[in-house]
Protein backbone atom coordinates (compact mmCIF):
# COMPACT_ATOMS: atom_id res chain seq x y z
CA UNK A 1 0.00 0.00 0.00
CA UNK A 2 0.74 3.42 -0.40
CA UNK A 3 2.35 5.02 2.42
CA UNK A 4 2.36 8.67 2.63
CA UNK A 5 4.59 11.05 5.18
CA UNK A 6 2.38 13.58 6.49
CA UNK A 7 3.87 14.88 9.57
CA UNK A 8 4.15 18.36 8.27
CA UNK A 9 0.48 18.56 7.49
CA UNK A 10 -0.65 17.37 10.55
CA UNK A 11 2.62 18.34 13.18
CA UNK A 12 0.34 21.02 14.79
CA UNK A 13 -2.61 18.77 15.09
CA UNK A 14 -0.93 15.94 17.18
CA UNK A 15 0.87 16.14 20.48
CA UNK A 16 4.14 14.16 21.40
CA UNK A 17 5.23 12.53 24.29
CA UNK A 18 8.73 11.23 24.89
CA UNK A 19 8.25 10.29 21.30
CA UNK A 20 4.98 8.66 21.03
CA UNK A 21 2.52 10.26 19.25
CA UNK A 22 -1.55 9.48 18.40
CA UNK A 23 -3.11 6.42 16.83
CA UNK A 24 -6.53 8.08 15.55
CA UNK A 25 -8.66 7.27 12.86
CA UNK A 26 -6.62 5.13 9.96
CA UNK A 27 -3.30 7.03 11.08
CA UNK A 28 -0.57 5.14 12.45
CA UNK A 29 2.08 6.20 14.40
CA UNK A 30 5.39 4.75 14.26
CA UNK A 31 8.25 6.49 16.68
CA UNK A 32 7.99 10.12 15.07
CA UNK A 33 6.78 9.58 11.94
CA UNK A 34 3.39 9.62 11.00
CA UNK A 35 2.38 7.57 8.18
CA UNK A 36 -1.18 7.01 6.56
CA UNK A 37 -2.29 4.23 4.44
CA UNK A 38 -5.41 4.22 2.17
CA UNK A 39 -6.95 7.31 3.01
CA UNK A 40 -6.91 10.81 1.95
CA UNK A 41 -4.94 13.50 3.71
CA UNK A 42 -7.54 15.77 4.79
CA UNK A 43 -10.00 12.89 6.10
CA UNK A 44 -6.76 11.89 8.08
CA UNK A 45 -6.56 15.21 9.33
CA UNK A 46 -9.81 15.91 9.97
CA UNK A 47 -9.85 12.54 12.05
CA UNK A 48 -6.95 13.91 14.22
CA UNK A 49 -7.66 17.63 15.01
CA UNK A 50 -12.15 16.48 15.70
CA UNK A 51 -10.56 13.99 18.35
CA UNK A 52 -7.14 15.21 19.57
CA UNK A 53 -5.64 12.96 22.10
CA UNK A 54 -2.11 12.87 24.59
CA UNK A 55 -0.45 9.81 24.50
CA UNK A 56 2.29 9.43 27.48
CA UNK A 57 4.78 5.86 26.19
CA UNK A 58 6.28 5.31 29.53
CA UNK A 59 2.59 4.73 31.05
CA UNK A 60 1.06 3.78 28.17
CA UNK A 61 -2.11 6.26 28.70
CA UNK A 62 -4.45 7.80 26.17
CA UNK A 63 -5.83 11.31 27.46
CA UNK A 64 -8.62 13.15 26.31
CA UNK A 65 -7.43 16.57 24.99
CA UNK A 66 -10.68 18.72 24.10
CA UNK A 67 -11.40 22.13 24.04
CA UNK A 68 -13.24 23.20 27.10
CA UNK A 69 -16.57 25.28 26.20
CA UNK A 70 -18.17 28.36 27.40
CA UNK A 71 -21.20 26.29 29.12
CA UNK A 72 -18.49 23.56 30.88
CA UNK A 73 -16.73 26.42 32.20
CA UNK A 74 -19.71 28.30 33.47
CA UNK A 75 -21.32 24.99 34.71
CA UNK A 76 -17.87 24.28 36.88
CA UNK A 77 -18.40 28.26 38.40
CA UNK A 78 -21.95 27.38 38.97
CA UNK A 79 -21.32 24.10 40.89
CA UNK A 80 -23.08 22.46 38.36
CA UNK A 81 -22.63 19.11 36.12
CA UNK A 82 -22.00 19.68 32.30
CA UNK A 83 -19.91 17.91 29.88
CA UNK A 84 -16.32 18.31 31.19
CA UNK A 85 -17.16 19.51 34.47
CA UNK A 86 -19.08 18.68 37.51
CA UNK A 87 -19.21 16.75 40.66
CA UNK A 88 -17.37 13.31 40.91
CA UNK A 89 -20.57 11.13 39.87
CA UNK A 90 -21.16 12.82 36.93
CA UNK A 91 -17.50 12.88 36.21
CA UNK A 92 -17.39 9.03 36.64
CA UNK A 93 -20.41 8.50 34.68
CA UNK A 94 -19.15 10.89 31.72
CA UNK A 95 -15.74 8.98 31.03
CA UNK A 96 -17.20 5.74 31.53
CA UNK A 97 -19.93 6.46 28.75
CA UNK A 98 -17.51 8.61 26.76
CA UNK A 99 -17.18 7.99 22.89
CA UNK A 100 -14.21 9.98 22.00
CA UNK A 101 -11.39 9.60 19.36
CA UNK A 102 -13.15 6.36 17.81
CA UNK A 103 -12.72 4.65 21.13
CA UNK A 104 -15.52 4.27 24.22
CA UNK A 105 -13.63 2.85 26.92
CA UNK A 106 -12.77 5.90 28.81
CA UNK A 107 -12.09 6.18 32.58
CA UNK A 108 -11.78 8.49 35.13
CA UNK A 109 -7.80 8.92 36.36
CA UNK A 110 -6.34 7.50 39.33
CA UNK A 111 -4.55 10.06 41.35
CA UNK A 112 -1.16 8.44 40.54
CA UNK A 113 -2.09 9.16 37.30
CA UNK A 114 -3.36 12.24 36.67
CA UNK A 115 -0.31 13.66 39.60
CA UNK A 116 2.39 12.15 36.85
CA UNK A 117 0.37 14.35 34.09
CA UNK A 118 0.58 17.12 35.52
CA UNK A 119 4.20 16.85 37.13
CA UNK A 120 5.98 16.54 33.68
CA UNK A 121 6.28 18.41 30.83
CA UNK A 122 2.97 17.78 29.36
CA UNK A 123 2.42 19.09 26.27
CA UNK A 124 -1.61 19.11 26.50
CA UNK A 125 -3.47 21.49 24.13
CA UNK A 126 -6.06 22.13 26.44
CA UNK A 127 -4.31 22.51 29.88
CA UNK A 128 -5.83 24.99 32.79
CA UNK A 129 -4.21 25.28 35.94
CA UNK A 130 -7.14 23.95 37.96
CA UNK A 131 -8.46 20.66 39.53
CA UNK A 132 -9.36 17.73 37.74
CA UNK A 133 -10.94 14.88 39.55
CA UNK A 134 -9.31 11.64 40.08
CA UNK A 135 -10.95 8.01 40.65
CA UNK A 136 -9.15 7.87 44.07
CA UNK A 137 -11.46 7.89 47.54
CA UNK A 138 -9.34 10.02 50.03
CA UNK A 139 -11.66 9.96 53.48
CA UNK A 140 -15.26 8.84 53.71
CA UNK A 141 -17.27 10.59 50.62
CA UNK A 142 -14.28 12.92 49.37
CA UNK A 143 -11.68 11.83 46.42
CA UNK A 144 -8.59 13.42 45.37
CA UNK A 145 -8.26 16.17 42.29
CA UNK A 146 -5.15 17.45 41.25
CA UNK A 147 -4.62 20.70 40.69
CA UNK A 148 -2.60 21.01 37.05
CA UNK A 149 -0.91 24.80 37.77
CA UNK A 150 1.29 22.08 40.73
CA UNK A 151 0.86 19.03 40.11
CA UNK A 152 -0.52 18.23 43.62
CA UNK A 153 -2.99 16.22 45.20
CA UNK A 154 -6.36 17.81 46.96
CA UNK A 155 -9.22 16.59 48.67
CA UNK A 156 -12.84 17.44 47.36
CA UNK A 157 -16.48 16.37 48.73
CA UNK A 158 -17.93 14.48 45.64
CA UNK A 159 -20.41 17.13 45.38
CA UNK A 160 -17.52 19.71 44.63
CA UNK A 161 -17.58 20.76 40.89
CA UNK A 162 -14.48 19.95 39.17
CA UNK A 163 -13.09 19.37 36.03
CA UNK A 164 -12.46 16.50 34.05
CA UNK A 165 -9.93 14.73 31.69
CA UNK A 166 -10.73 10.99 31.28
CA UNK A 167 -8.10 8.59 30.09
CA UNK A 168 -7.71 5.18 28.68
CA UNK A 169 -4.89 2.36 28.20
CA UNK A 170 -3.11 2.74 25.18
CA UNK A 171 -2.27 -0.13 22.85
CA UNK A 172 -0.40 0.43 19.62
CA UNK A 173 -2.18 -2.92 18.89
CA UNK A 174 -6.08 -1.35 19.23
CA UNK A 175 -7.70 -1.84 16.57
CA UNK A 176 -7.94 1.42 14.21
CA UNK A 177 -11.16 3.62 14.12
CA UNK A 178 -12.31 5.53 10.99
CA UNK A 179 -13.22 9.40 12.12
CA UNK A 180 -16.60 8.34 12.61
CA UNK A 181 -15.65 6.62 15.05
CA UNK A 182 -16.55 3.03 13.59
CA UNK A 183 -13.93 0.27 13.95
CA UNK A 184 -12.01 -0.49 10.59
CA UNK A 185 -11.15 -3.91 9.93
Amino acid sequence: MKKIIIFAILGSGLLFSDGDVVSVGDVEVIDTSIYIESQEVKEAEEAITNHLVYITKKTKLMWQDEEYTDDEENAYFHKRSLGKAGNWTHANVYCRTLEYAGFDNWRLPTLDELMKLHSSNNELKYSQAVDFWTSTPHRSDNYWSVFAGDGFAYSHERDDAQHIRCLRDYDKNDKKHSASGRIVQ
